[in-house]
């Protein structure tokens, strides 16, 4: 039997040495771990088989802890991906329930994150600038500098809409309904169009990608992709005539949107905003 000659404790780390043997450190022990080799060594009882007695008792305890935990937390995340999942499909299904009953969709353009999920609407009539589908389709598609914004997929899926006669095109404004006006603008693409709505606070712009953030129509700044900068700069001039005010103007990208305008209702905060109240700032 090898009996320990010296032990020391420093902080977390405890150091043993047997006859012969250079001190053997035993980094960051748990303090249960540590006060039984320290009780075991103060009474002379702890030798080198005592240690590895001590030593894998206690490891076997703790992995049997740690795999019970493993198998909690296992457990704990697959019911939550449960939950997720029926959560997902039921708001799936009552969404779905809702665009099946949509008559109409405006399209202020084609870009793949304004008419990516066209296809969920199934009875929903397109409202979309004779400019935009030429442009979608035609010459200037050949540019990279022009195409990325567009999924081939998308654009050929709203030419099958126009061959189902799912799509009404206009030539610069028109009203939809009464309150309710589009108007062309260009510059980001060709064909891009705002849509005007009034409201309980009066006109208010939806401008979409017509003026990406406040900024861009406050100080005649231009976002980096862009087809005619000479329109999108005349653009901001039709957005403020077409508002009640600048307030009024919502711009189709920035954040500061979820900001100035509260929530619909506590479940869609910093969801859906309600653009029709006033803004905080």
């Amino acid at each position: 039997m090898q009996r320990v000659v010296e032990r020391t404790q420093i902080g977390q780390d405890f150091f043993l040495q047997f006859p012969g043997q250079e001190s053997q450190r035993f980094p960051g022990l748990n303090r249960t771990l540590a006060r039984q080799l320290r009780d075991a060594s103060a009474t002379g009882e702890l030798d080198f088989d005592t240690l590895i007695g001590i030593a894998t008792r206690y490891y076997d305890e703790v992995d049997e802890e740690r795999r019970g935990i493993v198998r909690s937390m296992q457990m704990m995340s697959d019911e939550a991906q449960e939950l997720t999942r029926e959560l997902r499909e039921q708001t799936a299904s009552q969404l779905q329930a809702i665009l099946d009953h949509v008559k109409d969709v405006i399209l202020t353009h084609l870009h793949y994150d304004h008419v990516g999920t066209f296809d969920s609407f199934p009875v929903a009539q397109f409202h979309l600038q004779d400019d935009e589908m030429a442009y979608a389709t035609g010459r200037y598609m050949r540019h990279k500098q022009f195409n990325h914004g567009y999924e081939v997929d998308e654009v050929v899926g709203m030419v099958r809409m126009v061959y189902k006669d799912r799509v009404s095109f206009y030539n610069g404004e028109a009203e939809l309904a009464p309150g309710i006006t589009i108007h062309r603008i260009g510059g980001h693409t060709h064909g891009v169009q705002c849509v005007r709505v009034n409201t309980r606070r009066g006109w208010v712009v939806l401008a979409s990608d017509t003026s990406h953030y406040y900024e861009h129509f406050e100080k005649n700044r231009l976002f980096t992709t862009m087809f005619n900068l000479g329109e999108a700069v005349d653009g901001y001039a039709t957005l403020k005539r077409l508002a009640a005010s600048p307030r009024h103007i919502i711009p189709g990208h920035d954040p500061l949107v979820m900001e100035r305008y509260p929530a619909v209702s506590p479940e869609l905060d910093g969801i859906a905003v309600r653009l029709d109240a006033e803004p905080t700032y």
